[in-house]
């Protein structure tokens, strides 16, 4: 088949005629195998009319697979999650209204550097601001959310289709964010013998564009506004003798294999402190080692600070590079293009960049010239670090480590007669249970810090966070989406209020073709709010303006939803039960299921922590 339409008839298809429609459907047709020729395949849609062309064309295009979302936020939460994996994901909504449920995902996109493809069905030109029904300015109407905003006036022909979405993808995996395209669908929207085009579609083979976008954090390279590849040795001096390591929470791709390596070489000869959603799980406790024990940071004052992906949230963690920066400590940023943007306010001549792919080559060498080894300069600058400054660390963390593992052994004991149970106690039972090959996600707010907070005692080598806004919307969503790009089974921890704030997900449930568990603690509100000033002069304001109970009986909630399965833990006694409960949830498959892919597992916690 030709894929190039014959230009001359297209300069006399009208509007509102039959040979519009096959038009604008072939341009459609075009978009979708840009998807699949990049390694794009999935795509999640919300109902409605105005968008009738491309679910056509994305119903019929071989290799992609998309999952249908009643509400749009959730939707468009669960290509965020999707996107989050490794490969961009696409979410597409009709007109209206409904575009707008777009705006806070995108931005979660946006500050995390997810890779995503938002697409918004529209009236055509003609029928904007004229009052036509379902219609607003959709024009750029994500602003700077959107890392690049396409508007397809005449969305006709299979090229201009095809070359569309090559550029879309294009820009979101260059720019690392959202893209937004706007198309202006008209009627009629139904193409001829729809259903007997199936042999036309195009095959995505027969189209050359380049490689496939495999997409990972180090494929692209962006201009370092620090140090260039042949800057090795200015690195390692700018650096000193005594650096630390600290990962925040991923920004950009959960799974990326070369920089996990390399940060693993780094960490084993470094001290190193992670947030709870970093790329790997240090032993050093960052809240207790930096001020638990002594109220202080440690008396050396390290040469530099070695930072890489989103700031920390951790308050001592914070304090604490807040601290280096008044003490003139030098700080190299990691990011995937080597860009400067942090919130301490450090000096210019006391920081740097770095992009991942520039220290990912010093570490583990060129790949593509067969030099596997890490760059000499490098390599001594490892070998001669100061031992002793790595040894304080090490011995302070196990100081931290013996304290924290008293303390839970100590409450074990002592609430037994209670029967009550600590929010830090309920997360570190779930931790513990939960297999080391299964993902946890966990929501914003306290769970997160808490987590944080009992480092090492309380850990679990794959936790993905949401941090990009650290927003509790759409947290539940964003977990199915991950779900449905693992092809595994999930757990997500969220609170009491970042499960009411998604609860639309639930409709959702007979998507998850793995088990995915929902674990809430239920602490009867937003905890994180009595860590405020407010909570010592005001308790009646507090819990009227900020920490909010809601009156919700999850089990009712739950059961109104028939794809989904309910746990209570009301009891502390009944945590005992919590691994044999989660192996069973989390080994069924959906077909073994008695009522599906989801299961809510209530804990109710007394919203305390270890101190």
């Amino acid at each position: 088949m030709s894929l190039t339409p014959n230009k001359s008839i297209l300069k006399h298809v009208e509007p509102e005629t039959q040979a519009w429609a096959d038009a604008q459907f072939d341009w459609c047709r075009g978009f979708a195998a840009s998807f699949t020729r990049v390694g794009l395949t999935h795509v999640v849609v919300s109902p409605g009319s105005r968008s009738t062309p491309m679910v056509l064309a994305l119903e019929k295009t071989p290799g992609l697979h998309t999952t249908v979302v009643l509400d749009e936020r959730s939707a468009a939460f669960m290509a965020l999650g999707l996107s989050k994996t490794g490969t961009p994901a696409a979410f597409l909504c009709t007109s209206g209204t409904a575009t707008t449920h777009a705006y806070a995902p995108m931005w979660e996109a946006k500050e995390s550097r997810v890779p995503m493809i938002v697409l918004t069905a529209d009236r055509p030109p003609r029928l904007r601001g004229k009052g036509a029904s379902q219609t607003i300015d959709q024009v750029g109407m994500f602003g700077s959310a959107a890392v690049a905003a396409f508007d397809i006036s005449e969305p006709l022909g299979l090229d201009k289709g095809f070359e569309t979405g090559r550029e879309a993808i294009k820009k979101s995996m260059e720019q690392q964010g959202p893209v937004h395209v706007n198309i202006g669908f008209d009627k009629p929207f139904e193409p001829t013998s729809w259903n007997s085009n199936a042999h036309d579609f195009v095959d995505s083979s027969e189209l050359s564009i380049g490689p496939s976008i495999q997409a990972n954090v180090l494929s692209h390279d962006g201009p370092s506004q620090g140090f260039q590849a042949d800057e090795v040795t200015s690195f390692t001096s700018f650096a000193g003798e005594r650096p630390v390591l600290v990962l925040g929470p991923t920004q950009g791709f959960h799974e990326d294999e070369l920089l996990s390596q390399a940060l693993s070489l780094l960490a084993s000869q470094i001290p190193t402190l992670c947030e709870t959603g970093a790329r790997m799980v240090a032993s050093v406790n960052p809240s207790k080692v930096l001020y638990g024990c002594s109220e202080k940071p440690p008396q050396a004052t390290p040469s530099s600070i070695l930072w890489f992906d989103r700031a920390p949230y951790s308050p001592a963690l914070l304090s604490w590079m807040e601290w280096c920066q008044a003490q003139g400590v030098h700080m190299i940023q990691c990011s995937w293009n080597g860009e400067i943007c942090e919130p301490f306010g450090f000096d210019t001549s006391a920081i740097k960049g770095i992009s991942f792919a520039t220290l990912t080559s010093w570490i583990l060498g060129h790949e593509e010239e067969q030099d596997k080894t890490m760059h000499p300069s490098l390599h001594t600058w490892l070998e001669t670090l100061s031992t002793d400054w790595y040894h304080q660390w090490e011995a302070e963390n196990h100081t931290v480590t013996s304290l924290l593992n008293q303390r839970v052994e100590s409450h074990a004991l002592e609430a037994d007669a209670s029967g009550s149970t600590m929010d830090s106690e309920a997360i570190h039972q779930v931790l513990q249970a939960v297999p080391h090959d299964i993902p946890v996600m966990v929501g914003n707010s306290m769970v997160p810090r808490d987590i944080t907070a009992m480092q090492p005692a309380t850990k679990h080598p794959w936790i993905i966070a949401q941090r990009g806004v650290a927003g509790i919307d759409g947290n539940l969503s964003t977990a199915m989406g991950l779900s449905l790009a693992f092809q595994k089974p999930l757990v997500c921890m969220v609170g009491d209020l970042t499960m009411l704030h998604d609860m639309t997900a639930l409709l959702s449930a007979r998507i998850c073709s793995y088990p995915l568990v929902i674990v809430v603690i239920n602490n009867g509100g937003g905890k994180i709010f009595d860590t405020l000033p407010i909570a010592q002069q005001d308790s009646d304001v507090l819990k009227t303006y900020f920490t909010t109970p809601q009156s919700v009986n999850l089990e009712t909630f739950a059961h109104a939803f028939d794809a989904v399965e309910y746990v209570g833990i009301q009891e502390r006694r009944e945590l005992a039960s919590l691994p044999t409960t989660l192996n069973r949830l989390l080994t069924t498959t959906k077909d073994e299921a008695t009522v599906g892919g989801v299961t809510v597992v209530d804990i109710q916690t007394d919203g305390t922590r270890f101190s």
